[in-house]
């Protein structure tokens, strides 16, 4: 069994083992071709998640996908181990970055005393 996600032009397509997901690959290219549209096999990742890594090679276009440990979906990045630990990193290091960047307009005008 496979299932879809889709948002604009992403499709992320989950599947529970590589045989559904490589059914899958196959009848997504098949439907965008009918289309007109094509799969950029080099933007498209594979991604294995669970307790036991296991490398699987899905084609597409002839064509292996490049398998990934981790992968960034609408800002979320989503790790092979299924750990969110990057995900936190990333979320601590963004609201650092606007922290940083507020300090710099308010305290940087003179307008708050940095003792505050």
């Amino acid at each position: 069994m496979a299932q879809a996600m889709v948002f604009a032009d992403g499709i992320v397509l989950i599947a529970d083992n590589k045989g559904n997901l490589q059914r899958a690959v196959t009848e997504w290219e098949a439907e965008l071709e009918r289309k007109g549209m094509t799969i950029n096999v080099r933007k498209s990742k594979i991604m294995h998640i669970g307790r036991e890594q296991e490398n699987i090679e899905i084609l597409c276009k002839s064509e292996p996908i490049e398998m990934v440990d981790e992968y960034t979906y609408l800002g979320t990045v989503i790790s092979r181990n299924g750990k969110v630990d990057q995900e936190i990193s990333n979320t601590i290091k963004k609201a650092n970055a606007i922290y940083c960047h507020l300090c710099n307009i308010v305290i940087g005008k003179g307008e708050v005393e940095k003792n505050v």
